[in-house]
């Protein structure tokens, strides 16, 4: 019985299934069966664009997604935000979408006015928060997949990532892979 693995065999070993992974990822994913569920999932993913808002709902649920969003943006509890494609904040998370966007990229109803949100964190804090959420839902994720859901350029999510590798929250950048890439 041979007691050691060549550098190939090891990297091999260690690669994390891209089935598994999606599996994973659809199974932590937030699910709706309401509008305060819907609020909550919002809140979770930080910020989050049409499709996956429609991945929140269950089938028999999709029809009232549009609703409940409607619903949750007319009490003020959530923002558009108008990026690159229709995306949408919980209200309690605008001051880290602030930190990256301009301001006037932020929506809400009369009702958001009023929320006072906590003082804007610095654009790396925002970053880094933001990131983190994403990765709680995500799991292993490419910085392209990752600058598609958070508006920040490669570089900065880099540096956002390696702050959450160092203080031991992501996994160190190259070794979580799927499929061995």
């Amino acid at each position: 019985s041979r007691r050691w693995l060549d550098a190939n065999s090891a990297r091999d070993l260690a690669a994390l299934d891209p089935a598994a992974i999606e599996r994973v990822r659809d199974e932590v994913w937030p699910r709706a069966r309401s509008v305060d569920e819907l609020h909550d999932a919002v809140l979770l993913l930080g910020l989050v664009n049409e499709a996956e808002l429609a991945r929140c709902a269950e089938p028999e649920d999709a029809p009232r997604l549009r609703a409940w969003l409607d619903t949750l943006f007319e009490h003020g509890r959530v923002l558009r935000v108008n990026a690159a494609r229709a995306t949408w904040c919980a209200t309690e998370r605008q001051h880290e979408v602030r930190a990256l966007l301009a301001t006037d990229t932020l929506h809400g109803s009369t009702a958001a006015a009023s929320y006072r949100a906590p003082a804007t964190p610095s654009r790396e804090a925002a970053l880094a928060a933001l990131v983190r959420s994403r990765l709680e839902l995500c799991g292993p994720v490419t910085l392209e997949a990752l600058a598609e859901q958070v508006p920040a350029s490669a570089r900065e999510l880099e540096h956002a990532l390696l702050g959450l590798e160092q203080a031991g929250i992501a996994e160190p950048l190259g070794r979580a892979h799927a499929g061995g890439e």
